[in-house]
């Protein structure tokens, strides 16, 4: 009866956290944060993309406030970085990065293990010639000098650095010849998803952005409000990233 009865409260418990999960996630999506926030005038466009599932940062190459050129070792990808005006950046579990052929397919032992057990995170790293509006849903946020300075430090800071203080690649797993992965910082779970990192990332730097949003549509369905919105004039001179040389 003892062990029936824990069995039973375990079941009971894991239902309880389930349904609070479901019901947090229209609250999240549907409260914004930053919710004055306005495209600056004159600033930097930055995007972010989803597959339907999975949200990317996707950043310029170099300008002159951050140059990933010389942060990633172009010697992995099919062309020298430069040669790729945009970098798409995203973090996640290894589980879905690299064991998962399409989300159509989702096996229920990596969505479980991602899901219900913290595990470590690994960074996605893709050059994009042009911005790949054909395969992704991709959505431009023009945001400051400033924003864009926080931001690129923001993303760096999720990279883990080997003993040589350089990103830590995983070798020969990329999708393509144009992308590759990278170890991370941090831990994934059902709290603490790829889209959560994005959205943690977009609310630091003032744009308007879903309260909390473990899936991609409290993004994207707060960046919709914004589309239209006038532009803001940029009024802070920006202080460059302190990146490696």
């Amino acid at each position: 009866m003892i062990l029936l009865s824990t069995i039973g409260g375990l079941i009971l418990l894991v239902i309880l956290i389930v349904v609070t999960y479901l019901l947090l996630i229209p609250i999240g999506t549907l409260i914004p944060v930053n919710r004055k926030f306005k495209p600056a005038k004159n600033g930097i466009d930055i995007f972010v993309s989803t597959n339907g599932m999975h949200v990317d940062y996707i950043v310029p190459t170099q300008n002159q406030l951050f140059d990933w050129t010389k942060i990633i070792d172009g010697s992995p990808y099919a062309k020298p970085l430069t040669e790729y005006p945009y970098l798409g950046i995203g973090w996640g579990d290894p589980g879905f990065y690299l064991e998962l052929e399409t989300w159509d397919n989702l096996p229920l032992r990596i969505a479980a293990k991602a899901m219900l057990y913290p595990t470590p995170t690994i960074m996605h790293v893709t050059g994009y010639e042009t911005l790949p509006h054909d395969t992704l849903r991709v959505e431009k946020i023009t945001i400051s000098p400033s924003s864009y300075v926080h931001l690129s430090s923001f993303i760096y800071n999720a990279f883990r650095l080997d003993s040589n203080q350089n990103l830590d690649l995983i070798p020969d797993v990329g999708y393509t010849p144009d992308d590759n992965f990278y170890q991370a910082h941090g831990v994934y779970h059902a709290f603490h998803t790829c889209n959560y990192w994005v959205n943690k990332g977009l609310k630091r730097i003032g744009v308007r952005t879903a309260l909390w949003s473990p899936l991609e549509k409290g993004i994207f369905y707060q960046l919709d409000k914004i589309k239209t919105a006038p532009v803001l004039e940029e009024m802070i001179s920006p202080t460059p990233v302190n990146q490696p040389s």
